[in-house]
């Protein structure tokens, strides 16, 4: 049998299952369901990809499987313009043409002996809700602020540290032991929990899809993200935590409301870090004497002054906390361009600082809290 291709439709596909580093160093191939499907697998995670020919095949047809090697995967990679593959006795052969050039591979069939898994039928993936791709990428990265991603390595970090889903409130939350994040996406009704280690995987499937939809959601053993238009997907083997109850900070009854070039401010405070030797803390000091809540805020080592910058209070008069620099200064750099807002002094939170965008263009909404440190 032979298959014509679109060339970028084979490289989109691959591209997908290249997420997960296939565990035996193998990308499995094989033609089901009127299409090539390629496939890669580690210990938690799979990935697929189904990719149409140009012509349509029977639909029953089902070849033997077939291992490409991750060092060839070039064989699928290809710049030229067209590409063949044909089913053979011995393997897959592939040939691709273009711009008066020409090259011929094969891709070896699995041997019977072989000890690596057959793919697993297609399962089935009931969707819990449908977003846009690259507003999805967005919440995720905004989460990954406080998710610990780098932290979660063994089955137990897998337990404690998850991004937690609640559809009655449609937003995640992730929780660090000094700060957490909170991230809001209208009509995201979903109810899980992602493995902090997963999100780097989600947010590239994501980003492959730019603003067209894509479908989250889990069954029993699973957690899902689905190409609608092409079934290709990854799927996350399930870690069963504790999920806490919601709780967050009032959006409103903050005593102090700061408004400040964030852009500025990730500055100074990466140069707060540089600074400031043998401890994190940190002592912002700010204050307003005008009747417009133009004023300063000072970033204090001790008590030398180490930066300085404008800042207008919307609400209050004064500012003081000490809070650890490395920390604050992670979280900045997840806001977006513009104007942050500094939010603190709440009667339910006394001691949290919030820290958020000023304005959002979008449907996507971040808050950023960070525990202050007790004043010496």
């Amino acid at each position: 049998m032979k298959l014509e291709f679109d060339p970028d439709d084979l490289r989109r596909g691959l591209s997908i299952v290249k997420l997960v580093k296939p565990i035996t160093n193998n990308f499995t191939l094989k033609i089901q369901n009127g299409g090539l499907i390629i496939y890669s697998y580690d210990k938690r995670r799979s990935a697929r990809a189904e990719i149409r020919p140009l012509k349509s095949i029977p639909s029953d047809f089902t070849s033997d499987e077939y291992l490409l090697p991750s060092e060839r995967q070039s064989f699928l990679d290809s710049e030229l313009t067209a590409i063949t593959l044909t089913i053979t006795d011995k393997g897959i052969s592939v040939k691709t043409e273009g711009g008066k050039q020409s090259r011929q591979a094969t891709i070896k069939r699995k041997s019977e002996l072989s000890r690596q898994p057959p793919i697993p039928s297609r399962p089935t993936l009931i969707a819990a809700s449908t977003l846009r791709a690259n507003e999805f990428e967005e919440l995720l990265r905004q989460v990954s602020c406080s998710a610990l991603v780098r932290e979660t390595k063994t089955e137990e970090d897998m337990r404690v540290n998850q991004v937690h889903f609640y559809p009655e409130k449609e937003c995640a939350v992730a929780n660090a032991r000094f700060y957490a994040t909170t991230a809001t996406l209208p009509g995201m009704n979903v109810d899980l929990s992602i493995v902090s280690a997963d999100l780097p995987l989600m947010k590239a499937f994501c980003s492959k899809f730019s603003d067209k939809s894509i479908q989250i959601g889990q069954n029993s053993k699973h957690l899902f993200i689905i190409d609608p238009d092409t079934s290709s997907h990854i799927l996350f083997s399930r870690v069963v935590s504790n999920k806490p109850p919601f709780s967050m900070v009032p959006e409103t009854g903050y005593e102090t409301i700061m408004s400040i070039d964030r852009d500025q401010l990730a500055k100074t405070l990466g140069w707060a870090v540089l600074a400031i030797e043998g401890t994190q803390r940190l002592t912002l000091n700010a204050n307003s004497d005008g009747p417009d809540g133009k004023g300063v805020i000072n970033f204090l080592n001790g008590k030398q002054e180490i930066g300085s910058m404008p800042i207008t209070f919307q609400s209050g008069k004064k500012f003081s906390a000490d809070l650890p620099v490395k920390y604050l200064a992670g979280i900045v750099r997840y806001l977006g361009e513009g104007s942050a807002l500094l939010k603190y002094s709440h009667p339910d939170a006394p001691t949290i600082l919030e820290i958020t965008e000023q304005a959002d263009d979008g449907s996507f909404r971040a808050r950023h809290f960070i525990q202050t440190m007790k004043e010496r």
